[in-house]
């Protein structure tokens, strides 16, 4: 017979047990993929990528050098920030 586990229970062979290949499950005649039972409308599909977008930077210009710079950020050119020198640059 087959070996008695622990638990009592008697053990299946281990080969059985296993699929043949790990992407190969055994289907059933009634069991296939799901597929969504109406099409999907342009509304819904609008509403769901309507927060897809990308913002666009937010820019101001540096009151130093009056190049543009982004929000919050050193000046890349000059080095400023909030009226003082933050970076050393080359110049």
């Amino acid at each position: 017979g087959a070996p008695i586990a622990k638990l009592g229970f008697p053990m299946a062979p281990r080969e059985a047990a296993l699929p043949l290949c790990p992407f190969e499950f055994p289907r059933s005649e009634n069991h296939s993929m799901a597929v969504p039972r109406r099409r999907q409308t342009n509304r819904k599909t609008g509403s769901r990528r309507s927060h897809d977008f990308i913002t666009p930077k937010q820019l101001t210009f540096c009151p130093n050098c009056g190049k543009a710079a982004r929000t919050h950020r050193v000046c890349d050119n000059c080095g400023y920030y909030m009226g003082r020198i933050a970076v050393k640059t080359a110049e």
